[in-house]
């Protein structure tokens, strides 16, 4: 079933789909409300930011990679607690670092980001693109459109595919080849 250019349904399929691929109204939502009506969060969504690094055999009980969405999601009542095990909400760093601490934590992320990829670029800018610098350049660049997850949902997916693209290969050079 198509829908007439124009028509009301046509309308209402584009405000869906731009919903879904746009993180504005959550900033809009986010920044309408805090701190006025709800406070910053002082950094608590970043507190399972290390946990992602211990891998869960050694920590079957870890805290997920979506605790920080989820947290987030029930803070602003988008969702019940119920309802995070089976949908999640993409808030993405720039919302998460101002839901925290407002417009300077937005300049703390992209300061840190701006020294985070100005120092990858120092360190890898001649490694041959089949290095592991080479490599690793590229995961980031790829992760780097990843604007809807909160930085420990980045992370730990950004160091599970450095795992898996540098990880493997680099035992099987050593260890069978």
């Amino acid at each position: 079933m198509s829908t007439v250019p124009g028509s009301p349904e046509d309308t209402n399929t584009t405000i869906k789909i731009l919903d879904r691929t746009s993180l504005f109204h959550l900033l809009c939502l986010v920044q309408s409300i805090t701190p006025e009506k709800k406070p910053f969060l002082n950094g608590l969504t970043y507190a399972n930011l290390p946990a992602q690094f211990v891998p869960r055999f050694f920590w079957p009980n870890k805290p997920g990679a979506h605790e920080s969405t989820s947290q987030m999601s029930i803070y602003y009542g988008l969702q019940r607690m119920e309802d995070t095990s089976r949908t999640t909400i993409g808030f993405g760093m720039t919302i998460e670092a101002y839901v925290n601490f407002g417009l300077p934590g937005v300049i703390m992320l992209g300061v840190f980001l701006g020294w985070f990829y100005k120092l990858v670029d120092g360190l890898t800018r001649h490694s041959p693109l089949m290095s592991y610098a080479g490599l690793f350049t590229v995961v980031l660049i790829a992760w780097s459109f990843q604007t809807e997850m909160p930085l420990s949902m980045w992370t730990s997916s950004m160091f599970q595919a450095c795992v898996a693209i540098m990880g493997i290969p680099f035992l099987i050079r050593n260890f069978l080849g």
